[in-house]
């Protein structure tokens, strides 16, 4: 099962909302959030600890929480090789991920999208040709649906991203890939244990009020 976490950090919009989801935090986590300056990437950092945080101990993982990194930079939980994170955000919208298998999750919103002439321009230097197809019938939407599919499989994978560029394309790992589409946000999900094809199966939706973190158990 994956079990995907969602936060909007407008919630975050007072001091004490912020102290309360930082003193949740382990000290790893509440040193990485406050090494940024800028409120945006500070609250990013906090509601990502916080989602990823929560998730472990809602499922029997207690703290302390430690981490490593692998060679190719992606995070890792210390002690506990069986659990498999990833964690993206964009502007306000931070989603975690957490399973037991290889577990890949990008967001990117369609404002941060260039116009179409300038998608293409992209493709044109660094997709494969089945992408550049897609992306010309697809417009900027379908530029966003390459492009979180490429990070999505990247982090994964664990492999650079330009790896992913032109050795994969919109086509392939169907039978992995999963996406959310709403109000102009993207989430694509890469799951290469697993077959999750087309949109999200919600298994479980929670909503906590008071934070407004929502989450979503995918099968």
């Amino acid at each position: 099962m994956i079990q995907l976490l969602y936060m909007d950090i407008r919630y975050l919009d007072s001091e004490e909302k912020c102290r309360e989801i930082l003193d949740y935090l382990s000290d790893e986590r509440r040193k990485k959030a406050l090494r940024f300056v800028h409120e945006e990437p500070k609250k990013q950092r906090l509601a990502a600890g916080y989602l990823l945080e929560r998730c472990f101990q809602e499922n029997g993982i207690k703290p302390p929480y430690s981490y490593g990194k692998s060679e190719g930079g992606k995070p890792y939980l210390l002690h506990h090789p069986e659990v498999e994170f990833c964690i993206t955000h964009s502007g306000p919208h931070v989603f975690v991920a957490v399973s037991e298998q290889m577990i890949g999750v990008d967001v990117e919103c369609m404002e941060h999208v260039p116009e179409e002439k300038r998608c293409l321009k992209i493709a044109d230097r660094f997709f494969t040709e089945e992408d550049k197809k897609f992306i010309e019938d697809g417009g900027r939407e379908g530029f966003l649906k390459v492009w979180t599919f490429k990070e999505a499989v990247a982090k994964g994978l664990d492999i650079p991203l330009v790896e992913v560029m032109k050795n994969t394309d919109v086509t392939m790992l169907s039978e992995h890939i999963a996406r959310l589409e709403k109000d102009g946000v993207m989430v694509t999900i890469c799951s290469l244990s697993e077959r999750i094809c087309g949109n999200f199966k919600v298994k479980k939706f929670f909503v906590d009020r008071e934070t407004e973190c929502v989450r979503m158990n995918l099968v």
